[in-house]
C-alpha cells in the first residue's frame, strides 16, 4: 500500500513537471500582457509549491497555508468575486508543527470545485480556515456554505476523480496505525437550508510521528 501511495505522487508529479517547464519557457514572451502574465506567475508558483512537498509525508504548517493561499490566489484571478476566504488563524498556533502533506489543500479544492456554482457571481459565497490549538493537537476548521458534500457523487463527476482525498485518506489511515494518538479527519454533509455547505474538521497530535 505504502508504494502504491509513492507511485501515486510519482504520477501526479509527471504532469506538473512538464507544465512548469513549458510555461517556464512561454512567460518571456507574455511579459508585455500583465493580464495573461500574473495568472501565470501563480500557477507558477502553485505548481512549485506542489513539487516542492510532494514527496514529503509531512510538511509544516507554514507550508502548506502558503501553498492553499497561492491555489487560492490563482483560481481567483480566474473566477474573480465568486467566493471569499477568511483565514482566522490564532496567534498561538506554532506554524513550524508538522501536518501530513495536503491536509489542508485537498479539502479547499474540493470546495473550490464543488461547493459553488461559478455563473451565479454570489458575493455570498464563503470558505472560512480556522486554525487553533489545543495542549494536545492543532485544531484545524475548513468550512463553505455551498451545496453540501457528496463523496460518491464527486468521486464519479466529469470534475475531478476524487483521487485525491481518497489518497489523503489512507494516508492517514497507514499513518494513524503507527501513533497512539491519532488524526482525525472528519467531513460532514448539511443539507438543511440552514446551515448549509460543508464543515471538515480535522486534529493532529503533536507528539505525531510520520515515519512509515
Amino acid at each position: 500500500t505504502i508504494n502504491r501511495l509513492r507511485m501515486e505522487n510519482v504520477r501526479n508529479r509527471i504532469s506538473p513537471h512538464y507544465m512548469l517547464n513549458v510555461l517556464n519557457s512561454v512567460l518571456p514572451s507574455l511579459r508585455k500582457n500583465e493580464e495573461t502574465t500574473e495568472p501565470i506567475k501563480l500557477l507558477l508558483q502553485s505548481i512549485r509549491g506542489n513539487l516542492l512537498v510532494s514527496e514529503k509525508m509531512a510538511v509544516t504548517l507554514e507550508e502548506e497555508v502558503d501553498i492553499v493561499k497561492n491555489y487560492i490566489a490563482l483560481n481567483q484571478s480566474t473566477h474573480p468575486n465568486s467566493y471569499k476566504v477568511e483565514w482566522n488563524i490564532a496567534s498561538n498556533v506554532e506554524m513550524q508543527t508538522l501536518l501530513p502533506s495536503m491536509i489542508m489543500q485537498i479539502p479547499v479544492e474540493n470546495a473550490i470545485k464543488y461547493a459553488f456554482d461559478f455563473d451565479s457571481k454570489d458575493a455570498d459565497n464563503l470558505i472560512r480556515i480556522v486554525i487553533s490549538q489545543t495542549n494536545d493537537y492543532l485544531v484545524i476548521s475548513i468550512q463553505d456554505n455551498g451545496v453540501g458534500f457528496d463523496l460518491h457523487k464527486y468521486s464519479t463527476s466529469s470534475k475531478g476523480t476524487g483521487s485525491g482525498l481518497k489518497i489523503l485518506y489512507k494516508t492517514i489511515e497507514l499513518l494513524n496505525m503507527k501513533n497512539q494518538h491519532k488524526i482525525l479527519f472528519d467531513i460532514k454533509k448539511l443539507q438543511s437550508e440552514s446551515p448549509h455547505g460543508t464543515p471538515i474538521h480535522i486534529e493532529i497530535p503533536f507528539e505525531y510521528k510520520y515515519e512509515l
